[in-house]
């Protein structure tokens, strides 16, 4: 069902990007490109790390898992919270 579908899809923008704002909120001198580079995460690096995480385990499994299966598995990946963190500072050391 497709409102079953978006219910689930915000619930997971919610879970993936909140933490996210909320550290770029943090850096100080920021705040003007705050929304801009958020966005650039959101639609450019989120983007193909999905994309890549999802053709990785695609082929892992011999059949494509689908989008909304490797976004539901995105949140228990050390590995993005990682990949996340690394953006964090990354913002933090040029926006000093």
């Amino acid at each position: 069902d497709r409102q079953v579908f978006l219910a689930r899809a915000k619930i997971l923008w919610l879970e993936l990007f909140t933490k996210l704002y909320q550290e770029l909120s943090n850096i100080r001198n920021m705040s003007s490109k705050k929304d801009e580079i958020f966005l650039d995460f959101t639609n450019e690096k989120f983007a193909k790390f999905i994309d890549d995480y999802k053709w990785l385990e695609s082929e892992k499994k011999d059949f494509d898992i689908g989008l909304m299966k490797a976004l539901e598995e995105i949140p228990g990946l050390m590995n993005y919270w990682d990949y996340q963190g690394k953006f964090v500072k990354e913002c933090e050391i040029k926006y000093r």
